[in-house]
């Protein structure tokens, strides 16, 4: 009876994570192209910003949670010239990616420098 619950548990929690990744391809297809294509750009423009490794091995969680508090205004010259469904979703996914890589940054500085001190703790 336990095996039984486990393995439903385990196979609902799949389902909940699968449902949205494979619905998210079916949404776009009713969505104007110029704001899938500025998604797309959006996602592939955000880079993180290597600066974050020292906010998260200063910080530490903070630094790791300030990444997704900070504003991140797309750059306005990739939407210069482009339609309003564009500059929409370029802006609607700029954001989030560009925090999301900031904050993995984060992580990296936060676990290098927990790593580099529970190494020295050791060590000694």
């Amino acid at each position: 009876m336990k095996k039984f619950k486990t393995s439903g548990i385990f196979l609902l929690l799949l389902i909940l994570i699968l449902i949205p990744l494979l619905g998210q391809s079916q949404f776009d297809k009713f969505l104007p192209p110029d704001f899938v294509q500025g998604k797309q750009d959006a996602a592939k423009d955000a880079k993180g910003n290597v600066l974050w490794t020292l906010g998260g091995c200063l910080l530490g969680p903070l630094g790791v949670f300030m990444c997704y508090l900070k504003p991140s205004p797309p750059p306005p010259e990739n939407l210069m010239g482009k339609s309003d469904d564009y500059v929409r979703g370029y802006t609607d996914a700029y954001r989030p990616k560009k925090n999301a890589r900031d904050a993995a940054w984060a992580w990296a500085g936060m676990a290098g420098c927990y790593g580099i001190t529970a190494l020295l703790w050791f060590v000694e």
